[in-house]
């Protein structure tokens, strides 16, 4: 429904839900590709969704085994994740060690 004003524009909660709209339809299509591509990386990406806190690598590796790097990577490629990095050292300098901000 338009906005009752006359000029034709849109509400804020139009245009809100109109940006929602975009993300979801770029997330499903971005899903999709790493899917079509390698069905264990959307795996990997699923699981991260069990971890709103993050992860750091100790943490990914006790979980998924030594080939979650190989799936970050396709994920920050993609921009399905962000990492951010810690103050102790990583142990592999490419991939940040903190997923998503855990302390």
């Amino acid at each position: 429904a338009r906005d009752q004003r006359g000029d034709g524009s849109s509400s804020p909660e139009e245009d809100e839900n109109s940006v929602i709209k975009i993300l979801e339809a770029s997330l499903h299509v971005s899903v999709e590709t790493i899917a079509k591509s390698n069905p264990q990386t959307k795996d990997f990406f699923c699981m991260l969704g069990f971890l709103p806190g993050g992860a750091v690598d100790s943490d990914l590796e006790n979980i998924w085994g030594k080939g979650w790097k190989t799936h970050m990577q396709a994920l920050l490629k993609a921009s399905l994740v962000a990492c951010t990095r810690s103050s102790s050292k990583s142990p592999d300098p490419h991939l940040a060690s903190k997923i998503g901000g855990r302390k």
